[in-house]
């Protein structure tokens, strides 16, 4: 036992420490962030085009986009994205979200990619 062991003071940092503890060393443990399970159009290009290709989300977190799409994007791929949220989800006024960020997983009809950078541009009728 540790004689400066800190007691966690809420449940994911007790579970941190829970697996962390027992990990090798030279792993470090990655809390993943709460998925919404929003679907809304999703508009993206790779860096530097200027074409946007229509999708739609499946889900959305803090830190990333999962979404639907038949295009081949390589992992690390840098992408620009634009997504809708509707007044239904913002309780308010719609917005899109300008993001920035690389293609994290692809599957054969899905990609996710990670949100690096964001702004909200309010949508004004």
């Amino acid at each position: 036992m540790r004689d400066t062991q800190v007691m966690p003071t809420t449940r994911l940092e007790s579970t941190h420490a829970m697996l962390t503890d027992n990990a090798p060393q030279d792993t470090t443990f990655k809390a993943r962030s709460r998925r919404f399970p929003i679907q809304t159009l999703l508009r993206f290009r790779q860096r530097g085009a200027t074409g946007w290709s229509e999708t739609t989300t499946v889900n959305i977190s803090r830190s990333g986009v999962l979404f639907e799409t038949a295009k081949d994007l390589p992992v690390n791929t840098l992408l620009e994205m634009q997504i809708l949220f509707p007044a239904r989800i913002t309780q308010g006024i719609p917005s899109n979200v300008i993001c920035w960020g690389p293609v994290v997983r692809t599957e054969p009809t899905h990609a996710a990619a990670a949100i690096r950078h964001y702004r909200f541009r309010r949508i004004i009728a």
